[in-house]
């Protein structure tokens, strides 16, 4: 299958491999969803909207860091905990949400929801499972074919 294709295939196309025909989810959009329509305002809401949570992350890491620099580590301080704390919350969700996209856009609504609320719930190692089961079922973490 490698090289023999120059699109990803569909989300009920079968494909042989190896003698073996098995069913191929993909990671392309069949039908335009949010964010990706022909319109110049629905093409860029995502990547708005992506772009703001950055910056939103990107400004409260530097409001952290200014008001409670980071070292030398005041592990005896309650606030400087509490601020660093709060600091790694949102770092971690403001990771965890493009990964929770990135779901959604590859999985079926029902998986998509049970993935999202594992990893945005439950941690970072839902998020690695779900990144080892997608490297398991497609041979590769790439979201397209190059």
């Amino acid at each position: 299958m490698r090289g023999a294709r120059t699109s990803f295939p569909t989300r009920t196309e079968m494909v042989t491999n190896g003698g073996n025909r098995s069913r191929v989810v993909s990671l392309a959009m069949e039908k335009p969803t949010v964010g990706s329509g022909d319109s110049k305002k629905g093409r860029f809401f995502l990547p708005v909207v992506f772009t703001a949570l950055s910056v939103a992350c990107a400004l409260a890491l530097g409001r952290t860091m200014s008001l409670q620099p980071l070292y030398p580590f005041k592990t005896d301080s309650l606030s400087w905990l509490t601020a660093w704390l709060w600091m790694t919350i949102i770092d971690y969700y403001g990771a965890t949400i493009p990964l929770c996209a990135i779901i959604f856009a590859s999985e079926r609504p029902v998986v998509a929801v049970l993935w999202s609320l594992a990893c945005l719930l439950l941690g970072c190692p839902f998020c690695i499972i779900y990144v080892a089961v997608r490297a398991l079922r497609f041979g590769s973490i790439r979201l397209q074919e190059k």
